[in-house]
């Protein structure tokens, strides 16, 4: 199999839309399910979504076919967690437990060839957060949870994110995926060019 990329981005910006029109591509992945922690407990809500991306993961390692996933693995729960600890949702001694987990859970990661880094203007994922109409408890709609998001994982895009507690070798094979920007309405001719290059 070919784990052709990893598509992540902050929440509204269209990852799942563009992972579905993929589909018919590629094997896809979704994104593990919101769980009852998300919206009240930050640090919870990430533990669970790594430990569930380790069964994911686990999946992805035994396709056949090439993939895509909608999200990577730990990747995205420690931007998140990044920015939760800027805004005091969770405290320093959380953020290096939910390091922690990934450094120390045991499971060989299996990573993507390219990271596809979804980006777009806080008004548009705010009209796509709306459009969608799900569970206000999720506090998707915060404007600094929006702002702190979109930051994290635009410094991570350009190599300015410090994933200070995440072992060396990870880091180091995090940060050797070439990765590649996209807008939340790309052209698919130019999605599909990047995931053949």
């Amino acid at each position: 199999m070919t784990y052709k990329a990893a598509i992540i981005g902050c929440h509204g910006v269209g990852k799942t839309t563009l992972v579905k029109k993929l589909s018919d591509k590629f094997k896809i992945f979704g994104e593990v399910a919101i769980n009852s922690f998300m919206g009240h407990d930050s640090f919870l809500s990430e533990v669970k979504i790594i430990v569930d991306n380790i069964l994911l993961n686990k999946r992805i390692a035994e396709t056949k076919a090439d993939s895509i996933s909608d999200r990577f693995a730990f990747l995205d729960a420690i931007i998140y967690s990044e920015g939760f600890y800027k805004m005091g949702w969770i405290d320093l001694e959380q953020l290096k437990t939910i390091y922690s987990i990934v450094n120390n859970s045991k499971h060989e990661w299996t990573y993507p060839e390219k990271i596809l880094v979804m980006n777009d203007s806080k008004s548009l994922i705010m009209e796509n957060i709306a459009k969608r109409a799900r569970n206000k408890k999720l506090n998707e709609t915060d404007e600094k949870f929006l702002e702190v998001t979109l930051q994290n994982f635009n410094d991570f895009f350009t190599g300015h994110i410090n994933f200070q507690f995440l072992k060396p070798e990870i880091k180091k094979r995090i940060d050797s995926i070439p990765k590649f920007e996209i807008k939340c309405y790309e052209d698919m001719r130019n999605v599909l060019n990047i995931l053949n290059k």
